[in-house]
């Protein structure tokens, strides 16, 4: 295992690895402020992904430790561009109202506790008016765009999709949970309450079966209620693995991602 845990779900990554590619670029958000954007390979993007980072990290921290387990192959694609925010500095509980880069506030790392509604509200919304500012304005369709995360990336990254942006291409989530009375279970019920069109993106979800901070229970389990509420997806149990990144579980995600934004000039038939 290489990462050493720093305030709880981010991770220490030697300083020189943190450093933004040759290529990556930022932009300026009016509602997320600086985000690292990695570009597709070739000359043409088609689809988008957004990578949440977990409690303490940064969008750069989160692509260099991804560049960091993928080695030569890298975690790019020639169609996809891999956009990578972080999440405002505020005061986090768990941390005893210390200020971290978090996305929302919560009482503790587990699931039997209340969710923070306010906290977690006010930044889907400015995540969802990026969505629409920033990639859908400029000619990216909503089903060309998946967002995903790693611990509380993926939590916000649920609320993101099921609850304000259901168009998207997909989810995933990487060591994350959400609360037993989360507004995510509660705006699905009453999706299928009102018999709202309940056609939902998929979702895929991992969780190291040794992990003490976000526990497999806690990870299944939202998987469960997910899918008991009418999401479809697939669930992957990583054997021996804790709070951390790792390049078996980005190998799969990374094949899962191209199954559901396939290249279209691939698609394209070829001119005579």
């Amino acid at each position: 295992m290489f990462f050493v845990k720093k305030s709880f779900s981010a991770f220490r990554i030697k300083k020189q690895t943190i450093m933004a590619s040759k290529n990556s670029f930022t932009i300026d958000s009016h509602v997320l402020g600086s985000v690292i954007v990695e570009p597709q390979t070739n000359h043409k993007k088609s689809a988008s992904v957004i990578f949440l980072h977990g409690s303490g990290g940064s969008g750069l921290e989160l692509k260099s430790s991804l560049q960091f387990v993928m080695g030569s192959k890298k975690m790019a694609f020639p169609h996809i561009e891999l956009i990578y925010p972080t999440a405002p500095l505020q005061p986090y509980t768990p941390l005893c109202g210390e200020k971290s880069n978090v996305w929302f506030d919560r009482k503790a790392v587990h699931a039997n506790v209340e969710e923070d509604r306010k906290s977690v509200d006010l930044m889907s919304q400015k995540i969802y008016t990026f969505i629409e500012d920033e990639l859908v304005a400029k000619g990216t369709p909503y089903n060309r765009i998946i967002i995903g995360g790693f611990s509380m990336g993926g939590a916000m990254a649920l609320h993101v999709i099921y609850r304000y942006c259901p168009q998207l291409a997909g989810v995933f989530t990487l060591s994350s949970f959400l609360n037993y009375d989360s507004l995510v279970y509660d705006d699905l019920k009453t999706r299928r309450s009102l018999a709202i069109d309940n056609t939902l993106p998929p979702l895929f979800s991992c969780h190291g079966d040794c992990d003490d901070l976000v526990s497999f229970e806690d990870g299944k389990g939202t998987f469960d209620n997910l899918l008991a509420n009418g999401v479809s997806g697939e669930f992957h149990t990583i054997k021996g693995i804790g709070h951390e990144i790792q390049k078996f579980e980005i190998d799969k995600l990374r094949n899962w991602i191209l199954s559901r934004l396939e290249n279209n000039e691939d698609l394209s038939p070829t001119s005579s």
